[in-house]
């Protein structure tokens, strides 16, 4: 399932942030360690616990998804928004828009006509990535 979102261009970096995150990865949620110290894995569990506490929709995890940020002027768009392109399934895509509209007020769905042509934009773009790919791996022919 694809779609497209729009937000304020002033909620840019705190949207890549957001995106970015993944709190599996964040050392103040799993500190290193070795897999068997029991210290450790007790910390572990406190730390999700009250990370789910804190956000119950703390398992949206969009570093793990396909997505894209598109600046609207990039697009022919309103230059005044960002489009975030999400690929997910649909429980993912279904969880994502409560997140999204928790923590952005800005937050909300393109129009069928912005979702096409941002689609195909990034569809776009992705095949004129992967022909140039094939140039320097296929040799060119």
């Amino acid at each position: 399932m694809e779609r497209v979102y729009i937000f304020d261009k002033g909620d840019e970096e705190k949207l890549k942030k957001l995106l970015s995150y993944d709190p599996y990865t964040d050392p103040s949620i799993i500190p290193p360690g070795r897999g068997d110290d029991p210290e450790r894995e007790k910390a572990i569990k406190a730390n999700m616990e009250k990370l789910a506490n804190d956000d119950p929709l703390y398992d949206v995890i969009f570093a793990r998804q396909e997505y894209s940020i598109r600046d609207g002027a990039s697009l022919g768009l309103d230059e005044n928004k960002i489009y975030l392109y999400i690929k997910a399934n649909e429980d993912f895509i279904a969880k994502a828009e409560l997140k999204l509209k928790k923590n952005f007020e800005s937050f909300k769905r393109a129009s069928l006509e912005e979702e096409q042509k941002v689609i195909a934009y990034i569809k776009d773009e992705q095949e004129r990535s992967n022909a140039g790919f094939g140039m320097i791996f296929g040799g060119g022919q």
